[in-house]
């Protein structure tokens, strides 16, 4: 029975739900041990001598020969009771007769089973939860290798582009003649000679049945390459797509989540840009935020830029008025001679 499970695998995927979920197992466990514990000493000391008052037919019980003066006779009779009730279990050699007892009894047992039945529904979510999860990692394990291919297709057409200066791509297409024959002189080295001829044999009609790989590329086998690869590129692109589908409604949620957290991230980053050009509504009653925002840059520079343009209007009326009078006295200085 070991032997079906040599790896451990059972035993690892019990140990981690134990372990992920030992907090709860620990606090429900305790609760319920101390309620185990207070019940039966409670119905301990309702019980205790109670039988003796008011029973002479408890020795002629055939359940109960073994008792002298009742049922619950010790602590630990008391704590028996209480392990076979918490259990479900109920042998009925041992039942409480007193009212106190009774009602002792009820309340453990309506609230004392339901914290030793908790640990169940713990194990049974935490299991349910491990398996979900290895299944995820499972699909998720999947996406590498499409992954994969799909860059190494992607650099590959990178590389097989006109423009690229990368020689080592277009080497796996060329027929290299120095490893054919180191691998014909490694293999005949071994065996014998039946097994030499043989396996010459079977190589020669290997050869005749494959393609020969061209000892230099053309023009016309790289742009079939190219056009090979882009196929690969887009097989390798399409089987990614499809590694990328969500698994459960989980992941639906989680895409969903993630789309909706990325759209207010630039919502906000759009409003603190519009903040910063427009100014926020409360900042322009304060003068301190409203010299900060960029439209009333722009503004204090548009007022600048009239200024120095009224500025030069008026130096340039200057400077004509002066030419005019130089030219007036000129005028007047050339009329008199």
């Amino acid at each position: 029975m070991l032997h079906v499970d040599r790896q451990g695998g059972t035993w690892r995927l019990l140990g981690s739900v134990v372990y992920i979920h030992r907090q709860e197992l620990i606090t429900t466990l305790y609760i319920g041990f101390l309620g185990l514990i207070f019940s039966s000493y409670f119905v301990y000391l309702a019980e205790k001598g109670a039988l003796d008052e008011k029973d002479p037919l408890n020795e002629k019980d055939p359940l109960n020969k073994h008792c002298k003066s009742g049922e619950f006779n010790s602590y630990a009779d008391a704590l028996w009771w209480g392990v076979i009730t918490v259990t479900t279990i109920g042998y009925g050699d041992m039942v409480p007769h007193t009212w106190m007892g009774k009602i002792v009894a009820s309340c453990f047992s309506v609230f004392a089973i339901s914290f030793f039945a908790l640990p169940a529904g713990i194990l049974g979510s935490g299991f349910a939860l491990k398996v979900q999860q290895k299944q995820r990692q499972k699909h998720f394990n999947r996406q590498i290798p499409a992954a994969a291919a799909l860059i190494q297709s992607m650099w590959r057409i990178h590389v097989a582009t006109p423009g690229s200066k990368s020689h080592a791509t277009w080497k796996m297409y060329m027929h290299d003649g120095r490893e054919q024959s180191h691998a014909g002189t490694h293999k005949s080295r071994r065996g014998s000679f039946y097994k030499r001829q043989t396996r010459k044999a079977d190589a020669d009609d290997a050869e005749d049945d494959t393609p020969q790989k061209p000892s230099q590329l053309t023009e016309e086998h790289k742009v079939a390459i190219r056009v090979i690869r882009k196929i690969k590129y887009f097989v390798a692109r399409r089987k990614f797509q499809q590694a990328r589908k969500p698994y459960d409604v989980r992941d639906v949620i989680e895409q969903y989540s993630q789309g909706h957290l990325n759209m207010m991230v630039r919502i906000k980053e759009l409003q603190r840009r519009l903040d910063q050009t427009l100014g926020k509504p409360g900042a322009f009653l304060d003068k301190d935020r409203a010299k900060l925002t960029l439209v009333t840059r722009i503004l204090r520079i548009e007022d600048r830029m009239n200024h120095i343009d009224d500025t030069l209007m008026h130096v340039l009326t200057l400077l004509r008025g002066l030419e005019q009078g130089q030219r007036a006295i000129l005028d007047r200085h050339t009329g008199g001679q």
